[in-house]
């Protein structure tokens, strides 16, 4: 930390600038190099790339489906605005909005300090507590278990929420040293604006009162009975029901929305042992870190389990016994149970099991402990002091040596999915990502190898075998492809890409009304999806129902504006219903989108003697 160890010497402001510069330069050196990675095919199509919505200009439509669609499960229309100023202002390369992310959690650094800084003044004097505070706020910005939140485009909503929530907390550290309605209002518009950029918020007003008992320790009083505590506890709980009535709507809306809960509750009760238990190994040994991890719920026996309840009891009890002496370990250990219960695995989310991504802010709590600890340690002692300093400037070091290194595998998709293999163990969805990015690239025979591990792991996975189609279909091979799309749509006949697969093969066998009904059953489960429209706009031009097919080409470019395909193939069938006009319109749309389109070229040069004759 300092020369001096990290309680030696009384900060002023060149200190904090100091530290706010190191939080930054340390995020620069671990994440720097993301302005040069891709995009991955882990929800970055859904969530900017292939989202019709994001990629639109802002209209009352777009801002509209941002603040009322429950797509992929999730409700946080701030995220989506996000994400359409990203690409309003980078379009599809990912340079700025991998940027985006990386400087919003350098802020979120400086905003965890500014917010333990000022909360912890008057705990343990100034000094100590202005480096413990740096030393949290350093950890939270190195630690490995953040590149998840960082290197991810589609996690802008981890950052973004974070942020809202710690300046929310800053208000409410305001707030408490000089209360007034005016400054309590202040923390309601980040409060909300955090909710709507992630539901895992909603445990925020918790971490208020937390933060009341200590540092803030506004439930003392001196000489007050116990009832007058009790008393002092319960009005600082109404304090908050305004923000709790926040929280409240949005568990209401998450549980409109919530995934399937496809895992048994013992299954759930299991992983959320798992996940609660291997968070805190992670955080002091973060190795075998990967985008995705299997539920292994199921799999977790009475014995294990007994065994991790009494690991967390321990830590529950030695924290629980110290909530006079040593405040900060209860503070520490509670704030890490409440942030980490909306996503602990009780209520399954996805088909993971853990995510990195959930510890973002959970983990401060573990951090608190730590730093703290560390400090209690080092009070007194100039020696201890020092080494104090040295143990902690090590592990920073180290753990952002293993965090740069975590970074680069989020490069591309194949580099982040070979990680993932690598890391775990019969891991299905990684062989599944691994096998697409093979795909994309044109190794089929690689890809093919990957979608077969997966079904090796998971026999019912209808998502390995429809790839499998999808591989089948870009080699030519439509009469496997169809094979394979029905024994996908055998396991799951709602599954409207195993649709759409099947009725590209049959197409390609010339069996056109069979593809069309999948088509057509595809747009049923999934309305607006743009490749169903595609197709069944093209199966309807064949037929030379030039009428229908234009409806779906305009519902494909109404989904998807930047539709080259779909834009000429409205221009074509609106050509042949004699409709120059809007014809016109679509030639001159593919040409703004590909100047050098040219058949669109040749349609608008016969223009002129089409509509004469």
């Amino acid at each position: 930390m300092t020369s001096g160890g990290i309680t030696s010497s009384a900060p002023g402001r060149r200190a904090w600038v100091g530290v706010c510069l190191l939080l930054v330069l340390l995020t620069a050196a671990i994440y720097g190099r993301v302005y040069r990675f891709e995009f991955v095919n882990y929800d970055d199509g859904r969530y900017v790339t292939e989202n019709a919505f994001v990629m639109r200009p802002f209209t009352a439509d777009s801002l509209r489906w941002a603040f009322t669609t429950g797509y992929f499960a999730n409700w946080h229309p701030v995220t989506w605005l996000s994400h359409m100023l990203d690409y309003r202002l980078f379009g599809t390369n990912p340079a700025g909005h991998h940027v985006v992310n990386v400087l919003i959690h350098a802020l979120n650094a400086i905003l965890l300090f500014e917010v333990l800084r000022r909360a912890s003044a008057r705990v343990g004097g100034k000094t100590r507590a202005f480096w413990c505070s740096a030393l949290i706020a350093l950890l939270f910005a190195v630690h490995p278990l953040r590149v998840e939140s960082v290197a991810w485009v589609s996690e802008r909503k981890d950052v973004l929420s974070a942020c809202f929530g710690l300046l929310a907390l800053l208000a409410y550290v305001d707030y408490t040293k000089r209360p007034a309605i005016g400054r309590y209002l202040l923390i309601v518009p980040p409060f909300a604006l955090g909710l709507m950029s992630k539901s895992m918020l909603v445990t925020l007003p918790v971490l208020l009162l937390l933060l009341d008992y200590w540092p803030l320790r506004r439930f003392e009083c001196e000489g007050a009975s116990s009832g007058t505590a009790l008393r002092r506890w319960f009005w600082l709980g109404v304090e908050k029901v305004p923000l709790f009535a926040l929280s409240l709507g949005t568990v209401l809306i998450a549980i409109q929305l919530k995934s399937p809960q496809t895992a048994s509750a013992q299954a759930r009760a299991g992983q959320a042992l798992l996940a609660t238990a291997g968070y805190i190994w992670k955080t002091l040994w973060p190795s075998r870190l990967a985008a995705f991890y299997p539920h292994r719920g199921a799999s977790v026996t009475w014995s294990f389990a007994l065994l991790l309840c009494a690991v967390l009891g321990a830590i529950s009890i030695v924290a629980f016994c110290n909530w006079r002496k040593r405040p900060y370990l209860t503070m520490g250990w509670l704030w890490y149970l409440g942030a980490l219960a909306p996503a602990s695995g009780i209520v399954q989310i996805g088909d993971h099991g853990m995510a990195d991504r959930y510890t973002y802010l959970p983990t401060v709590g573990l951090y608190v402990m730590l730093a703290w600890s560390l400090g209690d340690w080092a009070r007194g002692s100039r020696a201890r002091a020092r080494a104090g300093g040295a143990v902690a400037s090590a592990v920073l070091v180290a753990f952002s040596v293993v965090a740069w290194r975590q970074a680069g595998y989020w490069r591309d998709s194949e580099t982040l999915w070979r990680r993932a293999v690598a890391a775990t163990e019969d891991n299905e969805m990684a062989h599944v990502k691994l096998g697409t990015a093979l795909m994309a690239r044109g190794a089929y025979a690689e890809a093919a190898a990957q979608f077969e591990e997966a079904l090796r792991i998971r026999p019912d996975s209808d998502r390995a075998v429809n790839n499998l189609a999808s591989l089948r279909l870009s080699e030519g091979r439509p009469g496997e492809a169809l094979t394979f799309a029905t024994r996908a749509l055998a396991m799951n006949p709602d599954n409207p890409l195993a649709h759409i697969n099947a009725g590209i093969a049959l197409a390609s066998l010339e069996r056109m009304d069979e593809a069309m009904a999948h088509f057509t059953e595809a747009l049923k489960l999934e309305p607006g999806n743009q490749d169903a429209h595609f197709n069944l706009a093209t199966a309807f031009y064949l037929r030379r129902e030039y009428e229908n097919a234009a409806t779906h080409f305009g519902e494909t470019v109404r989904a998807d504006p930047f539709d080259v395909r779909a834009h000429f193939g409205l221009g074509v069938c609106l050509f042949s219903l004699a409709r120059f006009d809007e014809a016109r319109d679509a030639f001159e749309r593919v040409l703004r989108l590909q100047p050098n389109h040219a058949e669109a070229k040749d349609y608008l040069a016969r223009m002129p003697q089409a509509a004469g004759s």
